[in-house]
């Protein structure tokens, strides 16, 4: 058996090309993991099964994957400007949530959009034992069409109106009893 120089493996290869081949058999492993995860929705465990590693080294491999921007997902649809335009309100104002109605046409009446996300909205945050103070408008009232009906225990309406000094055609205060007999 002859003497092997140094950065020479046993079987006569450089140490620099055992590490080109086992990079390129971990970026091999890493790409086959991202593509059963992300094109064929396999699980994280069905890939560590079929790869034969363990779950947890298939969660980084994916990290790594979408941190070496080998993973970019895109989502077609119209709903994809409006979630982005969300995200970058939440961000910009520290918002927690933020809501986009869009519009059927540029000069389109804001109103109706935004009355029935609001009713949606509505919807879904009311909850027993809540204590809601509403306002008024002629947004809030048009959304009362687009609120569900629920029956909600300990739930109180406050309405958050001073004196009504002067009569409209929508009475301010019409809101918040109309608002209240839905839950």
């Amino acid at each position: 058996m002859g003497r092997r120089r140094q950065g020479e493996s046993e079987d006569g290869r450089g140490e620099a090309t055992e590490q080109v081949a086992s990079e390129s058999r971990t970026d091999r492993l890493r790409i086959r993991a991202a593509w059963m995860y992300f094109v064929e929705q396999m699980t994280q465990n069905e890939i560590a099964d079929v790869l034969g590693v363990g779950r947890v080294t298939i969660v980084r491999m994916l990290a790594d994957a979408r941190a070496r921007n080998e993973v970019k997902i895109t989502i077609e649809s119209e709903l994809s400007e409006i979630v982005r335009l969300e995200r970058a309100l939440e961000k910009t104002f520290g918002l927690q949530q933020a809501l986009v109605a869009p519009l059927s046409a540029p000069n389109a009446d804001p109103i109706p959009a935004i009355s029935a996300k609001t009713g949606s909205f509505l919807s879904d945050t009311m909850k027993s034992g809540m204590r809601v103070g509403v306002g008024w408008g002629q947004t809030l009232f048009s959304s009362l069409p687009f609120i569900s009906a629920k029956s909600l225990t300990d739930f109180k309406v406050i309405s958050l109106l001073g004196g009504v000094g002067v009569v409209r055609r929508v009475n301010p205060a019409e809101f918040a009893w109309r608002f209240a007999q839905i839950f």
